[in-house]
């Protein structure tokens, strides 16, 4: 019986070593979870993109507390079949706005900076229409397959 051993650390090994990739999908699987998805864009740990500092001189930290509280209400008002989605769209949201802000901090445009704070507030009016009730968005919707004028 000189494999039961092996086979037994073998067996270990790979249960304590699956456990740590487990831990770091979290933060992909945030939509299917009840995890937060606050937006972590400013503070001056190593996880924040934009310095405390930086993110109050230019207003992003209001900005991004209020999508914060916009999602939150839009979430409570949603239909359990709706929360995923909402949750998955928001995890999106908050990945590419963490991609944009690490080339905004590359940047010293103008232009570039206006445009962030736009899509904040983008991002904000449409969770708070979501949250009082407002249903969808009027406009011509295009994609690969055709359009859609609402």
């Amino acid at each position: 019986m000189p494999c039961s051993p092996r086979l037994a650390a073998a067996v270990a090994a790979i249960a304590v070593l699956a456990s740590g990739p487990s831990v770091a999908m979290d933060d992909d699987l945030r939509a299917s979870s009840s995890a937060p998805t606050a937006i972590r864009l400013c503070g001056d740990s190593g996880d924040s993109t934009i310095g405390t500092a930086d993110c109050r001189k230019a207003g992003t930290d209001r900005l991004v507390t209020q999508i914060d509280r916009a999602f939150d209400a839009a979430l409570g008002k949603m239909p359990a079949n709706i929360k995923p989605l909402l949750k998955r769209d928001q995890a999106w949201f908050n990945e590419m706005i963490i991609d944009a802000a690490e080339v905004l901090a590359e940047s010293d445009a103008d232009e570039l900076k206006e445009s962030f704070a736009q899509a904040l507030r983008r991002r904000a009016a449409a969770l708070e229409g979501m949250a009082s009730g407002r249903s969808g968005f009027a406009g011509n919707w295009v994609n690969a397959f055709g359009s859609l004028t609402l």
